[in-house]
């Protein structure tokens, strides 16, 4: 099993590496067996880890959540199809990424959570590609003529093949009729019409699954029931169902996972237009069950794209153009690897805020870089043993001697709602403190809201004087899922830890 290394750790004079597991739900559903050999004996230890809840994403029935797993679930689907996006529309791929320029990806990124619109998610884009044709390959659905070999009345035979010859030549009797006995019946070949081909057992897989796709958007998007794009994915909804209930194909399994298209598939008519459809939707869902248990990697991801779009708005507000310091490029995989889609290659960076006289130039540190930057660049801080998911760091570019100013931002995604207490948030800021060296940091820590909250709100902050070893300003932000709600509450926490004392 492959599991990220998160860092390394020195106990009592012996080195140790940490890997991140992924996170487990409240309902349990299997276990992993994991084998480590350890010191020089190479003594064997097995572990069971035990996962969280697999997704069943194409079962109607509805999942057994609780309202912030119901949000998690929310959440992990926009986000799918806010990456899968612009991805979809880059015609090849560098080293395995799709090369996005930064600014131009957060202009869609900021219309991710348009109270406005309902969102252009996968199974909008297949209500209105193929419901027709799944209308009429799930009224009249391709059938073959299959053979096999029974018992038939002799006056009813129309084909015998060698294996049914050589039956009859081992009947006792002289003529057809003594040999076909008291029943009158021979082996025999029978030819019947059968559904259960692989072309109709795909079809019968992307209506369970466009069943369940559609019922989880029109649940999440039940406020837009006026628009067009609400009744397309409702009248899509009623249509699957009503062919998964009675039609012709209720009666026949689905595949299973992503079969080897035959020749129907690639170029029949109307099957060859489903296809492509139905290896997006079972490729997405797929996306998303293993997201499901990175989740709390995925929602990081998301709080590092909001903090992004948060110091490009702080660019704009300085009078310059979104982009302006340097060609940032963002490396989206077509596929996640332990819950994120950015690839860390890409570099982050070259954010200038500020009046023209008391410019910054900023850049965020995504949390496996931070060790590297700190010995890179000696700033004497030992931020990175806190692991923080980022590092967004400021310097001045008309004093360079002057200290470097950080924001450390950690991010917290967990299924039971309890606020962390005041003892940790103080412990947290006073580890912040004895690792800040001779930089001016302050913490941020950000984590889903309660469901009944609507808003960005700040629960707690703590703030003392930048004195070696003492608390450093830490403030506690809980958003809904939908991180870029809070973009006002992070520009200006990114002011602060970033500007203040340096412009004026």
């Amino acid at each position: 099993m492959d599991l990220p290394k998160s860092g390394s750790r020195q106990l009592d004079g012996r080195p140790w590496r940490a890997f991140e597991l992924t996170s487990a739900g409240r309902e349990t559903t299997g276990s992993e067996d994991v084998e480590l050999e350890l010191g020089a004996q190479r003594t064997r230890v097995s572990l069971s880890l035990v996962g969280g809840p697999s997704l069943d994403l194409a079962s109607d029935v509805e999942l057994p959540y609780d309202h912030a797993g119901r949000q998690t679930h929310s959440f992990l689907g926009r986000y799918v199809d806010l990456v899968y996006g612009p991805i979809d529309t880059q015609r090849r791929l560098v080293d395995g990424c799709a090369s996005l320029d930064l600014a131009e990806f957060l202009r869609g990124w900021s219309c991710f959570d348009d109270e406005q619109a309902a969102r252009v998610a996968l199974i909008v884009k297949v209500a209105g590609a193929i419901e027709q044709t799944v209308k009429s390959i799930g009224e009249r659905p391709r059938k073959v003529l299959r053979r096999r070999r029974a018992m038939e009345r002799v006056a009813a035979v129309r084909q015998i093949d060698p294996a049914g010859i050589r039956w009859l030549a081992r009947q006792p009797g002289n003529n057809l009729a003594e040999r076909a006995g008291p029943r009158q019946r021979v082996l025999a070949v029978i030819r019947e019409e059968s559904l259960n081909t692989l072309e109709n057992r795909v079809v019968r897989d992307l209506i369970e699954r466009s069943a369940s796709e559609c019922r989880t958007w029109l649940r999440d998007n039940s406020t837009f029931m006026g628009t067009d794009r609400y009744q397309s994915v409702q009248h899509y909804s009623s249509t699957v169902r009503r062919l998964k209930q009675s039609g012709p194909l209720a009666e026949i399994r689905r595949s299973v996972g992503l079969v080897e298209p035959n020749y129907v598939l690639q170029h029949d008519e109307r099957y060859s237009l489903v296809w492509p459809w139905y290896v997006k939707l079972l490729r997405r869902q797929q996306e998303e069950d293993q997201l499901w248990r990175w989740s709390h990697r995925t929602f990081a991801e998301a709080v590092g794209l909001s903090v992004s779009w948060a110091l490009d708005l702080l660019e704009r507000e300085s009078g310059l153009p979104s982009g302006a310091g340097y060609e940032r490029r963002l490396l989206l995989r077509p596929e996640q690897l332990h819950g994120h889609f950015v690839d860390p290659r890409a570099a982050l960076t070259g954010w200038l805020i500020g009046p023209p006289n008391r410019r910054v130039g900023v850049s965020l540190v995504v949390g496996p870089l931070i060790k590297e930057f700190e010995n890179r660049l000696g700033t004497g801080t030992s931020l990175g043993e806190l692991q923080p998911d980022f590092l967004v760091v400021s310097h001045d570019l008309f004093r360079p001697a002057r200290p470097q100013r950080a924001l450390a931002v950690w991010s917290r995604l967990q299924f039971e709602r309890s606020l962390p207490s005041t003892r940790d948030l103080e412990d947290l800021a006073r580890s912040i403190g004895a690792a800040r060296g001779s930089m001016s940091v302050q913490g941020l820590l950000l984590e889903p809201a309660p469901a009944a909250s609507q808003k960005a709100e700040i629960v707690d902050q703590r703030s003392s004087r930048q004195q070696e070893g003492a608390p450093v300003p830490l403030t506690v932000i809980q958003t809904p899922l939908k991180t870029e709600r809070a973009l006002d509450e992070l520009q200006r926490i990114l002011r602060s830890a970033l500007l203040d004392g340096v412009v004026s």
